[in-house]
């Protein structure tokens, strides 16, 4: 168990998590149970046939997966996708679904770099690693809304623009970073395999 005092934000606590971890493969999962664990084993195949990154996805069909959005995410959802893809990463169809698995040299290289602690840290996580050069797969999972579960329309989305501007400004301005010294030009840093 890891803890610590104050509250620094999710992408802190996962980063802290997944630094921390020590098996080969590393999976991030929303505490909420809104993706079962049952859907591991679809993630898993997907670094089997030589990916690094496995990414649940709750906007793609696949094998009958089944979705359940309250409509207020599903618009927030929607919205925040669409500016990712125009901003920062325009290969994923679902950038946000806390359901993701990776290889142990990815994620040991991919998150010492993430600055991002609150909202938008998956966005700069998968922004790290498209220009590190690791491979991704996006698959459809089975995923439902969890009572309890908290949005707010209108703070998550004022929240979910400032978030997007900061990595993007941040990736693009630093001079610190890896990252930075990387060819932003050279569309095949990613290889993705969009499962339908």
């Amino acid at each position: 168990m890891i803890s610590y005092f104050p509250n620094k934000g999710k992408g802190f606590a996962v980063k802290t998590g997944v630094l921390a971890a020590e098996g080969n493969l590393i999976l991030y999962n929303d505490a909420d149970g809104s993706a079962p664990i049952q859907e591991l084993c679809k993630l898993e195949e997907q670094l089997l046939l030589g990916y690094d990154i496995a990414l649940g996805s709750r906007n793609k069909d696949n094998n009958g997966s089944e979705v359940q959005f309250l409509l207020h995410r599903k618009i927030i959802g929607t919205l925040f996708n669409t500016l990712v893809k125009v901003f920062l990463v325009r290969e994923f169809h679902d950038t946000q679904c806390g359901f993701k698995l990776f290889t142990k040299e990815s994620a040991k290289n991919v998150f010492p770099l993430l600055t991002e602690q609150r909202f938008a840290f998956d966005i700069e996580v998968l922004f790290i690693a498209k220009h590190l050069g690791y491979k991704a797969s996006e698959v459809g999972i089975n995923w439902s809304n969890v009572k309890g579960s908290k949005v707010n329309l209108i703070l998550d989305s004022y929240r979910m623009f400032i978030s997007i501007f900061k990595v993007r400004v941040r990736r693009f301005k630093s001079k610190n970073t890896k990252v930075k010294q990387l060819n932003y030009e050279n569309p095949n840093h990613l290889e993705m395999n969009n499962l339908l």
